[in-house]
């Protein structure tokens, strides 16, 4: 953690500051800095330029006006022996035109030099040296030009004139040299102007360049101080060692994350200590669940070895109720076809006393009973498909039972064509009622003759009938109670199976249990190996 900031140096205090206000206080001070030395910059510049601007205005413009003068003077000079070297009034004409244009050219020159002259002087005696010259040129030279006196005009020239434009040119010079002067001494004050924005602007940037070094300098030196004791917390942590810790004292995100480094640290080695002891415990644990497993896996085989035995005498014991179920079954079928049977034979024996009794309605009555016949044949029929149902059934269980309810199976089976073998004999019993009816006509003059008989064949077969009904009831519920016992039979031995089943899963879970074991105390070990890499 951080010390408190009461009574911290303002170096200290700085250190608080994020890292980007940091960087951006030593680029605004760099820019303050460089801003500030621009402005400085252009003052000299701008008073730089007003000099250039002074010196062109007082110096290079006055020297072209000076200079076109001095062409315009010797232009005058040329014109004039131009004039003289005339050979007609036309060309004399347009050299005195030449001579008042660039008279009145030179005046309008030297006026103009004369606002801003380094030397009116040499302007004004230059003027009135040229005004004896242009008296002597206009009422003198030019008259004897005229006159083609060229002897005349030479000794004139020679006399007079040129002394005159000589000591003008002087004057012109004169002016040339103030100028010339002028220019030097105010050139010099630009260099001194200029070695003096020189030397400001060089101040200005060596001071705003050591002021923004010198924050620039402190800034890193507070972040990678901070950096180099993260980077020592975390060079030890790589080594294992939990001891290391950064303790800096700034405020920025590099120091947040020291202080969140050595929290993390401690952290962690509160964690690895905690692993140590777990570690210690874990191994005992794990010897405890290895001998408890043993115990487990032991009584598990027994368990399964019992199971096994008690299975195998309860699928015996299905087996053989099964069996005696199938038998009661078939004893039941047969005795429901003798009943039928002899509720048939007696319904037909009833018929045949009626039509002994009534001959004229013979064939009616039999009609009659062929149909009730019929009736008993979709009885007989309704009852095979229902046999067949309850084969089909029967076979089901089978597959369900497993191997258990193979002898079950095969006993359905037989049941299943037993009920076939009754359709197909309903079939036959069908075709013969029509031929019943065939022989409808022929049995008439029978009927009378054995009338007798069939009435005491009626009294044995409701006797029978009654007889097999009560048999029949019976075998019912003895079929009934074989089944249920037959079905609890597989079930216990179904649960048999299941709890052999589940004691060999409890044995191969105590297996893997035991595995496990293993598998923790080596992975204690291998934790405690690791632990033991750490220095808390």
């Amino acid at each position: 953690m951080r010390p408190a900031t009461t009574g911290r140096s303002s170096l200290a205090r700085l250190g608080d500051l994020s890292v980007m206000t940091k960087i951006l206080a030593a680029i605004t001070v760099a820019l303050v800095l460089a801003v500030g030395t621009g402005v400085l910059g252009l003052v000299k510049l701008g008073s730089t330029a007003d000099q250039v601007q002074e010196m062109y205005q007082v110096q290079v413009k006055p020297l072209g006006v000076l200079a076109e003068a001095q062409r315009t003077e010797m232009q005058l000079r040329v014109s004039l022996l131009n004039h003289a070297t005339s050979l007609d009034v036309p060309a004399m004409q347009k050299a005195e035109a030449a001579l008042t244009a660039d008279e009145q050219l030179l005046a309008e020159l030297l006026a103009d030099y004369r606002v801003d002259a380094a030397s009116p002087t040499a302007v004004d005696a230059f003027t009135e040296v040229w005004a004896q010259v242009r008296q002597i040129r206009d009422e003198v030279m030019v008259p004897m030009s005229r006159a083609n006196d060229a002897v005349g005009f030479q000794a004139e020239r020679d006399a007079r004139y040129l002394p005159l434009v000589f000591e003008a040119e002087a004057h012109l010079q004169d002016a040339f040299v103030a100028e010339s002067e002028q220019a030097g001494r105010r050139s010099a004050d630009a260099a001194a102007s200029y070695s003096s924005a020189r030397t400001s602007i060089v101040l200005s940037l060596v001071v705003g360049g050591a002021l923004a070094l010198a924050l620039g300098v402190a800034v890193a030196r507070q972040i990678v101080g901070t950096l180099r004791a993260v980077s020592r917390v975390a060079t030890g942590l790589a080594a294992g060692d939990l001891t290391v810790r950064a303790d800096v004292s700034v405020g920025d995100e590099v120091g947040r994350m020291a202080d969140d480094l050595d929290r993390a640290v401690q952290t962690l080695r509160d964690t690895v200590t905690a692993l140590d002891e777990n570690a210690v415990a874990l191994a005992g644990s794990s010897e405890e669940l290895s001998t408890t497993s043993t115990q487990i896996a032991a009584a598990a085989e027994e368990v399964g070895a019992q199971s096994g035995v008690v299975s195998a005498a309860a699928e015996q014991v299905s087996s053989n109720v099964q069996t005696v179920a199938a038998g009661s079954e078939e004893m039941g079928a047969s005795i429901r076809e003798i009943a039928s049977n002899a509720t048939a034979a007696a319904q037909v024996a009833a018929e045949a006393v009626q039509v002994a009794d009534a001959t004229n309605v013979t064939v009616s009555k039999l009609g009659a009973s062929s149909r009730e016949i019929g009736d008993v044949v979709k009885v007989i029929t309704s009852i095979a498909e229902q046999t067949n149902l309850l084969a089909l059934n029967a076979t089901i269980e089978a597959a369900r039972a497993g191997e258990a309810g193979k002898g079950f199976a095969v006993v359905a089976n037989e049941v299943k064509e037993l009920a076939q073998e009754t359709g197909q004999a309903t079939t036959d019993i069908a075709r013969r009622v029509e031929t019943i009816q065939v022989d409808t006509a022929e049995a008439v003059a029978a009927i009378a003759q054995i009338s007798q008989i069939i009435g005491r064949i009626s009294d044995y077969q409701t006797t029978i009938a009654s007889a097999v009904e009560e048999q029949s009831a019976t075998t019912d519920e003895m079929n009934r109670n074989v089944t249920e016992a037959a079905t609890g039979a597989s079930q216990i031995a179904e649960n048999i199976a299941g709890v052999a089943e589940a004691a060999l899963v409890t044995t191969e879970g105590v297996s893997q249990a035991r595995v496990a074991a293993a598998d923790l105390a080596q992975m204690s070990g291998t934790l405690r190996t690791l632990v033991a890499r750490f220095t808390v």
